[in-house]
């Protein structure tokens, strides 16, 4: 094994005055049993001054990587992915690791095959990954799926639309583990959630969870799912595309989605619930359009029905009349 090491000054002072990562090479095979070459990261410092850049693949080792440097670029995991979850992965997670995307930084990530919680063949050994994401971020974040099989992901996500899968499609969200999906703004995630109770969300600000499209191996995999609220109230929307939707329960707010796998059709019940595993209560679920798109919500925000629609209009018309007339 080969190490290398790196010290560096942030151009951020907050981040940290003086910084090293250590660089270690390995090899692990990739899906079709071929060793591939990539590096173990450990330390902590700005991803603009990793030094093997770009990588086959990597694994953050109990690292913070600050994206913060407001030159163009990108961290650059490009070359042949290996097997670090149940399949091809160009990014695993070892031990507590963090990735910082800074406001005011243009300096991104390009994670070719995705990002997945985990470093060893079949996702046996298991990593804890937090991604923060400031509003005034204004680089790329390019991953078409994070793999969620053993340890948690964290997504703290302040910006709008953070995520590009580098495709048409939006960004895959594939767990049997524990996601937390922490939003103050809106972003769009095809929905691959495999086992029951392992989705939490926090949604605040009026944001938009917006689910657009759906794999049906999670479909085929449980036929019952728990969204977990991790706050007193869903202060934001939980949407799916109409086009994924079988069937809704506004008595019970209940969402059954549909997908096919293998030529099979599956199906699969959404349920809310809080943080104590108990049926969600004062939830609404209704139906609207985003961008000209139909989705099916559920939200904890007070919705004025039609009627309440033209009594706030009627009470806007009234008191601008009154101004005018004192005019």
């Amino acid at each position: 094994m080969k190490k290398l090491y790196f010290c560096l000054l942030s151009p951020f002072a907050a981040t940290s005055l003086l910084a090293a990562f250590t660089e270690t090479s390995d090899t692990v095979n990739n899906n079709s049993g071929t060793p591939i070459s990539g590096y173990f990261i450990s330390g902590a410092g700005s991803a603009s001054e990793l030094a093997n850049n770009p990588y086959n693949w990597a694994v953050i080792d109990g690292s913070t990587i600050n994206f913060d440097s407001v030159e163009s670029g990108n961290f650059q995991v490009t070359g042949s992915p290996a097997k670090l979850a149940w399949g091809d992965y160009s990014l695993g997670t070892k031990g507590n690791s963090v990735l910082n995307f800074k406001s005011g930084s243009n300096y991104g990530i390009v994670s070719k095959s995705g990002i997945c919680t985990s470093y060893g063949a079949d996702a046996q050994k298991g990593g804890n990954l937090i991604i923060n994401v400031e509003d005034g971020y204004n680089g790329t974040i390019q991953v078409p799926v994070f793999g969620i099989f053993m340890g948690s992901l964290t997504l703290n996500i302040n910006k709008a639309n953070a995520f590009t899968s580098g495709t048409s499609t939006d960004v895959r969200l594939a767990t049997t583990s524990s996601l937390y999906l922490n939003m103050t703004a809106d972003n769009a995630f095809q929905w691959d959630i495999r086992g029951k109770t392992n989705l939490n969300v926090n949604i605040s600000n009026g944001a938009n969870l917006i689910f657009s499209s759906v794999n049906g191996y999670a479909l085929s995999s449980t036929s019952q799912v728990n969204v977990k609220i991790t706050s007193d109230a869903l202060d934001g929307f939980i949407c799916f595309a109409e086009s994924i939707v079988d069937s809704v329960d506004t008595e019970n707010t209940l969402i059954t989605l549909i997908g096919e796998n293998i030529h099979t059709i599956y199906k699969q019940t959404v349920s809310f619930v809080g943080s104590d595993g108990s049926p969600m209560e004062d939830l609404t679920l209704g139906q609207k359009e985003i961008d000209g798109v139909s989705y099916y919500y559920v939200t904890g925000l007070q919705i004025p029905e039609p009627a309440g629609y033209a009594t706030i209009l009627g009470a806007a018309v009234i008191a601008l009349a009154f101004l005018r007339k004192r005019k």
